[in-house]
């Protein structure tokens, strides 16, 4: 989606510049080895992630790949603010529509699918840039994704039936008191997480915020070079506040129905 806030040029000239050069110098001392340079833009709502990568891509000869734990779904496309189809044709972009909403994606999926996707990208001779969106995501990226049990059918099924019983609402409240700290970190909203949350527990019995992540072995076969993109918080709010208008005009209501 085109979400119409403009980067302003007065604040994305020196800073492009030189993340453009510290890339660039990077990228060739890194050719010499064996490790290849990826680069991840994060930081919060609104603050201009989308936008900036874009220009990085065509600067650098990058493709974009998204660590947004919602774009991975078909018809999730005014709500996550996915890039527009227009800008999709200028720059490659990955791991985004790759899942319809009825769909199971877990970190550990999106972990693998960025391993694959970054190798191409590299084969192909061009930068990885990944742009999020989930921090949680993010964390996976860089340092493994954390160890836990293999979907349990019959706990799942259990799982979802007590959601179609109570609803949604009643399963965060459960996963709240039984790890608050996870809870906290995904939204009250997010269906797959929550019920994949409480599997967890109920298999191992443990807090999914327990599990350790240093415990699997991540790949070294990319130097992740890392940017956080930040806003004062009074410019930050207003750009967020202007986002959600422009959702509403372009029919967020709406797709929010047909995806019911």
């Amino acid at each position: 989606m085109d979400s119409g806030i403009t980067f302003e040029t007065s604040e994305v000239d020196e800073a492009l510049h030189q993340l453009c050069v510290e890339a660039r110098k990077e990228d060739a001392e890194l050719k010499k080895r064996e490790r290849k340079t990826v680069i991840v833009i994060a930081g919060p709502t609104a603050c201009g992630k989308s936008e900036f990568a874009l220009l990085l891509a065509k600067q650098i000869g990058g493709e974009i790949l998204s660590a947004d734990s919602m774009q991975v779904y078909r018809g999730m496309d005014i709500g996550t603010a996915k890039v527009s189809p227009e800008d999709c044709l200028e720059v490659p972009h990955h791991l985004m529509n790759i899942r319809d909403v009825t769909e199971p994606f877990t970190v550990v999926d999106f972990y693998d699918e960025a391993m694959q996707a970054c190798r191409k990208v590299i084969e192909r001779g061009g930068v990885p840039i990944f742009v999020g969106g989930s921090g949680f995501y993010l964390h996976a990226l860089l340092y493994g994704p954390p160890l836990g049990p293999p979907p349990a059918p019959e706990v799942r099924s259990a799982l979802e039936a007590d959601l179609e019983r109570n609803g949604l609402d009643s399963l965060y409240k459960r996963l709240s008191g039984l790890d608050p700290e996870y809870a906290e970190g995904i939204t009250k909203h997010d269906k797959h997480k929550i019920v994949r949350g409480l599997e967890i527990i109920t298999l191992t019995g443990q807090k999914v915020s327990d599990i350790q992540w240093k415990a699997r072995a991540c790949e070294r076969t990319f130097d992740f070079r890392c940017w956080f993109l930040y806003r004062p918080k009074e410019t930050l709010y207003r750009r967020i506040d202007r986002r959600c208008l422009q959702m509403v005009e372009a029919g967020l209501l709406d797709e929010a129905v047909a995806l019911e």
